[in-house]
């Protein structure tokens, strides 16, 4: 009796047929699994951005004095000037996409930071006095808010429809001033003896 060596055609074709079977089955799934990665990366760094957006935003709003928001009419492009009196105006300008942050010197900024935030529209609000001096007024917190509509788009195939999430920034105009200005001395001096 002869001994057979190797595998004949039908063989082949039939382990041929089932590598191709399993390669069909599996493959949108591979596809789908890349995509749910690159959205759920893309999630990632806009909530990495948006918080970072957060901290900075509010750091500036609780230490200025005044908030003036501006609309350029042509463009539609809005823009938050934050100014007190120990540092330099700071300047928030909503891009398409981004937000900068500006540190205005007297020739122009002499820092800049941006914020990208893909398919997002931003918006800010500003009250439309300042933080007075009087110590009745301190008692009344003012807010300024930036807006930042992200869009939420499920996997494609998926029967969720699409729709938008706002995400809203809320920081106290001059928090810093009124917080000092209810320490009483002593106790200012004893918080800089801890430090």
């Amino acid at each position: 009796m002869k001994h057979r060596q190797g595998a004949s055609l039908i063989e082949l074709l039939v382990v041929i047929a089932m590598i191709s079977t399993v390669l069909l089955v599996t493959g949108p799934l591979f596809h789908r699994m890349f995509l749910a990665d690159q959205v759920s990366a893309r999630a990632a760094l806009m909530e990495i951005t948006t918080s970072r957006l957060a901290i900075q935003f509010r750091h500036d709003v609780h230490a200025a004095r005044t908030a003036i928001r501006i609309v350029d009419a042509a463009t539609g492009q809005q823009s938050l000037e934050l100014r007190s009196e120990s540092s330099p105006p700071i300047v928030y300008l909503s891009e398409t996409s981004r937000v900068r942050r500006n540190v205005m010197g007297s020739e122009g900024p002499t820092s800049r930071e941006t914020y990208r935030l893909p398919n997002c529209r931003i918006e800010f609000l500003a009250p439309e006095v300042t933080a007075a001096d009087d110590k009745n007024d301190l008692a009344k917190p003012q807010l300024v808010t930036v807006v930042v509509e992200r869009p939420h788009t499920p996997l494609s195939g998926s029967s969720l429809p699409a729709r938008s999430r706002a995400l809203t920034l809320e920081a106290e105009l001059g928090r810093d001033r009124r917080l000092a200005a209810r320490v009483s001395p002593s106790e200012a001096k004893s918080l800089e003896e801890t430090k």
